[in-house]
């Protein structure tokens, strides 16, 4: 007898990038042998405040249930309200959160693609009826806004799911298009992942729209931008009645006390960061142009993470995999002819390029 409901019975994970343990273990390799350029986090690892933040964080004491000085410091940041911010085990629990407070069997989805894969499993755990609109090569995968525009007009959708800036491709939703979207779509609840977003300075957040709009919901991943994704901490910003509404839905003593006190060191020493974010971005470029100049065809995005176009996506990444090189195979967003590539740091770099300018294609 199976106690495990009939429609969870061949449930899809999403697929991600990061390390696989149980295939390096079929390769013989070990985690502590790879260079991994499928994620897209900050590769120069947390500051040593962040550090030491974690080392004195006592492992005996139930952490705050409310987060209330990690919050007090995500709204200081973020110029909203302490009732604005909602601190989450990362972003992925936090969507879905957002799904099981707002979905419902047989509501419709709108995903604005190829994009992050949870928000499509998210939507699907409760029933949900996802459809994906994406972006495609051919157009530089630029945001389909029309399309978008087209389908929500079209049929009720009861939440649009979209990542600005979008991984894989980079791209960014215009800002002020997607506000106009918002207000003319007030039935539709838009859920906007930032996770990205603090890796471009100059880069307009839609933050601050969400505390007055009551179908807006940001959604932040500190694991990415502060390289804390060890430890698992993400925040979302909404209007204040969602995110009360969501408190009282949240599993208590989700983000541990260890996150926590790094969340709040890693903001009380932003200047750092923003030091390494824009060192980042001077790294990124260079390489860019490296695997360009190697005679790769690369979509050049603004971000410190690019797609590389190549009819022998799977045999180059296994290629690069046996040289201790991790790169994200596409093929789960439905790209299948390319790899997404992040930015690592100089010497990374350096052997990167190595290995990939001999791989004979």
């Amino acid at each position: 007898m199976s106690f495990l409901l009939p429609e969870f019975k061949d449930f899809k994970l999403a697929h991600h990038g990061a390390i696989d343990f149980n295939e390096l273990r079929s390769l013989n390799l070990e985690a502590s042998d790879i260079d991994d350029f499928s994620v897209n986090s900050l590769p120069y690892g947390p500051v040593e405040s962040v550090l030491d933040a974690v080392n004195n964080s006592r492992l005996d004491q139930y952490p705050d249930r409310e987060c209330l000085m990690l919050r007090e410091r995500v709204a200081h940041m973020d110029s909203v309200g302490m009732s604005n911010v909602l601190i989450g085990n990362g972003s992925s629990e936090l969507l879905d959160l957002i799904a099981s407070a707002v979905l419902k069997r047989g509501d419709h989805v709108l995903i604005v693609g190829p994009t992050y894969g949870e928000y499509e499993r998210s939507a699907r755990r409760q029933g949900a009826e996802p459809m994906q609109i994406n972006a495609e090569s051919e157009t530089n995968f630029d945001i389909p806004f029309v399309q978008v525009r087209r389908c929500l007009q079209s049929a009720p959708c009861k939440v649009l799911y979209c990542c600005r800036p979008n991984n894989p491709t980079g791209e960014l939703f215009d800002y002020d298009a997607l506000i106009g979207l918002i207000d003319e779509f007030d039935q539709t609840l838009f859920v906007v992942d930032e996770a990205y977003i603090r890796f471009l300075s100059d880069m307009r957040s839609i933050v601050p729209e969400s505390i007055h709009r009551p179908n807006l919901i940001v959604v932040r991943s500190m694991t990415k931008d502060f390289a804390l994704a060890g430890l698992r901490l993400g925040y979302m910003v909404a209007h204040d009645g969602l995110i009360g509404g969501m408190n009282r839905l949240k599993t208590p003593w989700s983000v541990s006390g260890v996150a926590q006190a790094a969340g709040i060191a890693a903001i009380d020493n932003l200047s750092e960061y923003e030091q390494l974010w824009s060192a980042l971005s001077l790294e990124a470029s260079e390489f860019k142009q490296r695997i360009t100049n190697l005679g790769f065809n690369i979509h050049n995005s603004r971000m410190h993470y690019f797609l590389v176009r190549t009819d022998r996506a799977l045999k180059l990444r296994e290629y690069l995999l046996k040289e201790c090189l991790l790169v994200r195979l596409c093929a789960s967003f439905g790209l299948h002819n390319w790899l997404r590539v992040s930015t690592q740091t100089a010497s990374m770099n350096q052997r990167f390029i190595d290995v990939i300018g001999s791989f004979d294609d």
